[in-house]
């Protein structure tokens, strides 16, 4: 996936690569001045927080993520069908990994909290209580 957004970032003339490493070209630091001249200091704080919350995730437990949290925006994907078919071993790393709760697993799943607690120890993830 990040390979797919970078291209579409050099192609859009803000990033470029280079023996290696990458950089954002002028219109890319022209472009980020801007947006941080017109975001306030929250609205940063916030994007940051997302971006480490989601930076550990596979492209798979990242659209489970974006469904557990905003279900209506998977309704008409195609993606989303097929990570509908392996969503209990996602919504359990997304619980092992801290991203969501037990309970909202278990909605998700439409199983009872019993049952996820009983499957997290089936699967060797640690239960907090």
């Amino acid at each position: 996936m990040l390979d797919k957004e970078s291209e579409h970032l050099k192609g859009a003339g803000v990033l470029s690569e280079f023996f290696n490493s990458i950089s954002l070209t002028d219109r890319g630091r022209a472009l980020d001045a801007d947006l941080h001249g017109k975001i306030d200091g929250e609205i940063l704080l916030a994007l940051g927080e997302y971006k480490r919350l989601l930076n550990d995730l596979s492209y798979h437990e990242l659209l489970a993520f974006i469904h557990s949290m905003f279900p209506g925006l998977s309704g008409d994907s195609a993606e989303y069908e097929n990570v509908r078919k392996s969503m209990e071993p996602l919504i359990m790393s997304l619980i092992e990994k801290e991203k969501i709760s037990s309970g909202r697993g278990a909605e998700l799943l439409g199983i009872s909290l019993n049952r996820v607690i009983q499957n997290m120890h089936r699967m060797g993830i640690q239960v907090y209580r």
